[in-house]
């Protein structure tokens, strides 16, 4: 599947085969039942072979023929930064920042909403509220400077059959809940954090034995950050021994990750996680120049292959 983010393009996405053999094109923006306005995420229920749209005020699912078998108004919450939609667990999860006023305060309020198969709404939640808190982003991190908002970051996770988790505003704790009830059934702690510190949206990975994740240092509790300074840097949690570690970025490639201590390849970070795998994309680009940088022969034999023009490098690393 192939969707379309481009506000042009008045579909909601395409759908390909496996082999890449286009078969339809799906949706219709419109303001009518069944059509949408704007097209925000998107999931796939492989169960009934539906698809899942979120639009800013309703949820559309459509069936394997492209047609819309559920419109479910949404207009409770008003969907704010970067909201995701699920299937699991039978269910479709929405999960998103909302914003309102609490004892004339603005807040950020962590919401998640429930949807059965055939378009039900079962339940809708709020996480908690947070009032929104500013401050000014120095100049040169995403261009000028300006002002950041902090809200709650809502994590919700999802791999294979898993989604539970989020992290609450200023805290050290990962809470995961139980994708069918909302409920909170574990927690872990991220010891040592300090406060204004961020998992960076949607780099939440996951096995049996580690958390995977990237964290963010906020202006609004670091304003002494400079362009020197790393703002981004990965984070791992090893669930057995109850403690989180960060990795230093490697000052010669300018790369954070993993040490290669086999044959001195750049440090690794996975952008997928499935059991004892890792695995990172890598545009040849960027590849034929980290291998420059490298002492890794392997690197550099892949790198001899390649040009700009082509395609990426598909990197997989196996855990002990």
């Amino acid at each position: 599947v192939f969707h379309t983010g481009n506000k042009v393009v008045n579909v909601a996405f395409y759908e390909f085969d496996k082999s890449g053999k286009y078969l339809r094109s799906v949706g219709t923006r419109g303001r009518a039942n069944g059509e949408y306005v704007h097209h925000i995420t998107l999931c796939y229920d492989a169960q009934n072979e539906n698809y899942g749209q979120l639009d800013r005020s309703k949820f559309l699912i459509y069936n394997s023929e492209g047609r819309v078998v559920a419109d479910t108004p949404l207009k409770k919450f008003r969907f704010l930064g970067f909201p995701r939609a699920y299937f699991v667990n039978g269910n479709y999860i929405v999960s998103s920042v909302s914003m309102g006023m609490v004892n004339g305060e603005m807040t950020y309020k962590d919401i998640l909403i429930r949807i059965d198969p055939e378009g039900q709404l079962l339940e809708d939640k709020v996480l908690s509220d947070t009032p929104i808190k500013t401050s000014i982003v120095p100049q040169g991190f995403g261009g000028s400077g300006g002002i950041s908002r902090s809200g709650n970051g809502l994590m919700i996770y999802c791999n294979d059959t898993l989604v539970r988790m989020y992290r609450e505003n200023n805290s050290d704790t990962i809470r995961c809940l139980n994708p069918t009830t909302f409920e909170p059934h574990n927690y872990y702690l991220l010891k040592g954090n300090d406060e204004g510190v961020f998992m960076h949206k949607f780099s939440f990975m996951e096995n049996e034995d580690l958390i995977f994740m990237e964290v963010l240092k906020s202006a609004h509790f670091f304003p002494d950050l400079d362009e020197n300074s790393p703002r981004k840097f990965p984070l791992i949690y090893d669930k057995s021994k109850s403690a989180a570690r960060a990795l230093a970025p490697d000052q010669e490639s300018g790369t954070m990750g993993f040490v290669n201590d086999l044959d001195g390849g750049i440090p690794f970070w996975p952008s997928y996680i499935s059991g004892n795998k890792m695995f990172r994309l890598i545009d040849a680009e960027e590849f034929i120049e980290l291998a420059a940088k490298s002492s890794s022969d392997k690197m550099k034999s892949v790198a001899e292959n390649l040009n700009d023009e082509s395609n990426p490098v598909l990197v997989i690393v196996t855990l002990k």
